[in-house]
This record gives structure tokens, C-alpha cells and sequence, in this order.
């Protein structure tokens, strides 16, 4: 299919649905900047292949909103299409919304994938559209119905970050954000990020092109964790290992269910920022503590193994330099 084929197929959808406009952001269901091909919505839908970038498609318009880094291959890349490139004058500002206000009419019905919408971004686009009289939908994925042939979610092994690089132990790490989830009052930590829970398990992947990551999420229990991930991907020695530091692992689309059957009076600590509308919604209990993801901050300390490998690393790439 041509851009404009997939344009055309999505506003068949849209139709379908009673929706106005979509909005396609670059982003997975844990907030990546980069992210694996079943995931490159808004690359599918106008051919941009930038790493930063949001497309709307409208009835009667399509556009690119990026920022400067990208303004001469975004127009040569939309070039053969109807989307129209606009030039973001904030870098990270959801301008387009400020034109979707301006260019639909009252009571205009616009979609953006719960799926792959942060808490955050959904609060403050649904006050934006309210003011104007129009309405965020986010239980819709029209990109999924429109896009056939769509990436499977990648199958790449996973494999151990050794303690000869992590200088820390999985067991180590868990008791030390077990000890923060104390202070909080948590009984419960959601983790959404990759490149957190790479940390915490001491885990490496290929999921996600130039990034060792792999599609997972995690919850830390006090006396438990849990790792919610395909299960075929990981090795029996590393799968023994895991689970001797007692970390069940689920099936990656069992989240949400397992979010579901938390108990009222469990508190359970996320962090809006990187935590999807649809992951959010479903959480049972009532009582949400709002905070950072502790890996985010207990990463940037560095131990004295990671100190001499980044130090090493900075030999070789001075000497590769001169």
C-alpha cells in the first residue's frame, strides 16, 4: 500500500467509528523513544521515519509534527504524499493540538491508542480538547484495524547482563527498591520502562534495534516479583536463575489481568509519566502511590565494576578518537 492507501484505509476506519481525527504518536506501550517495528505506527501511516514525531490525520488533512533535527528529511520524506510537514516551534510541545482546536468543529470525537498514551499526556490533552468542546477517545486502536500485515512483537532472546558487568546482584537491586517501596508505603512497584527493568533483572535484549532491551514490564512485590514477558525467550539457565531469586515469570499480555486482581486496600506505587492510559485503567486497587520509577534514580549511582568499565570504555574510545 502507498501512504496515501493507508491513509485512505484509516479514515475508512475512522468513518466506521465516528471519529474525527487520529493522533499517531512515535511511542510503545512503555514510553520508548525507540521502538520495535510492530510499534512504528506513526513511520506506517506517513512514511517518516524520524525518531521523534507525531502524524494526524484528519478528514480533510494529514500532517508531521517534528522539531528541528528532522525538518529537510521529514519534507523529502512526505514529499510523495498528502501529509504536510509542521515545523515544531517548541521542541516536546503537543502543538498539534492547538491545531486540531482550531481546524475541527465542536463536538469533535479524537482518537489517540490508550495503548500507547502516558497517563500524563492523556490528562493534559483531554483538558486541552475540553475546553474546546471536543473529546479524547483512547479505547480505540484504529492504526491496528487499518494496518494489515502489521510486525509480530519481536522473539529475540534475551540473554544475562553478567555480575562482572552489573556489579550488583538481581537480589541486591530488589532489596534495594524493596527499601524505598517500604518508605513509600508501597506493597506493589510498577515498572513500564525497558531500560529499567534491563536493570533490575540484570537482563539484555534485542528487541528494539541499537538498544539492549526487551519487551517486558514488571511489578515488585515485597517478597516477590513478577516479570511479565514471553516466556519463550528466555533461556532455561536464566530462567532457573530468575526464578531463584523468587521473579515469577507471566505471559506479556497478562499485565493488565493481573493488574486487575489487586485488592482495594493494596497500595501499589507507578509512575504517571511512563504508565499507558489502558495499564493505568486497569489497575483494582484504589490506592495509587504517584511517584518516579525507582530503578530511574538507583541506575544513575554507578558501582565501582560499572565506574572501571565506563572509565576503560573512555580509554579505547579516546584512542579510537586520536
Amino acid at each position: 500500500m502507498s501512504i496515501n492507501e493507508r491513509v485512505a484505509a484509516l479514515r475508512k476506519e475512522m468513518e466506521n467509528h465516528g471519529i474525527d481525527a487520529v493522533i499517531i504518536p512515535s511511542s510503545d506501550p512503555h514510553q520508548s523513544e525507540y521502538v520495535a517495528e510492530h510499534w512504528k505506527s506513526r513511520e506506517w501511516i506517513s512514511g517518516f521515519t524520524g525518531s521523534a514525531g507525531t502524524a494526524v490525520v484528519c478528514k480533510d488533512h494529514a500532517g508531521v509534527w517534528t522539531d528541528s533535527r528532522y525538518f529537510i528529511s521529514a519534507e523529502q520524506e512526505l514529499a510523495s504524499s498528502e501529509f504536510e510537514l509542521h515545523k515544531l516551534v517548541v521542541q516536546g510541545k503537543a502543538e498539534y493540538a492547538d491545531f486540531l482546536k482550531d481546524h475541527l468543529e465542536k463536538g469533535a470525537k479524537i482518537s489517540l491508542d490508550g495503548n500507547v498514551l502516558s497517563l500524563g499526556l492523556s490528562k493534559h490533552l483531554a483538558a486541552e480538547f475540553q475546553s474546546a468542546g471536543m473529546e479524547l477517545v483512547t479505547d480505540l486502536d484504529l492504526i491496528n484495524l487499518a494496518w494489515n500485515n502489521r510486525p509480530s512483537l519481536p522473539k529475540e532472546a534475551i540473554f544475562e547482563h553478567d555480575i562482572k558487568y552489573a556489579g550488583r546482584t538481581i537480589a541486591e537491586k530488589l532489596t534495594d527498591i524493596r527499601v524505598k517501596m517500604d518508605s513509600l508505603g508501597a506493597d506493589f512497584h510498577l515498572i513500564n520502562t525497558l531500560d529499567d527493568i534491563a536493570w533490575t533483572f540484570n537482563i539484555r535484549g534485542k528487541d528494539v534495534e541499537c538498544n539492549p532491551v526487551a519487551i517486558a514490564y514488571a511489578v515488585i512485590a515485597k517478597e516477590e516479583a513478577f516479570l511479565f514477558i514471553d516466556e519463550s525467550k528466555i533461556p532455561e539457565p536464566l530462567k532457573e536463575k530468575l526464578g531463584s531469586n523468587n521473579i515469577g515469570i507471566q505471559a506479556y499480555t497478562s499485565l493488565i489481568p493481573f493488574l486487575s486482581t489487586l485488592s482495594e486496600d493494596q497500595c501499589i506505587l507507578v509512575d504517571m509519566s511512563t504508565t499507558s492510559v489502558s495499564v493505568f485503567n486497569s489497575i483494582g486497587t484504589k490506592s495509587i502511590i504517584k511517584g518516579a520509577t525507582i530503578p530511574l534514580h538507583l541506575k544513575a549511582i554507578k558501582n565501582e565494576t560499572e565506574i572501571g568499565h565506563i572509565r576503560e570504555v573512555m580509554v579505547k574510545d579516546g584512542i579510537a578518537l586520536t
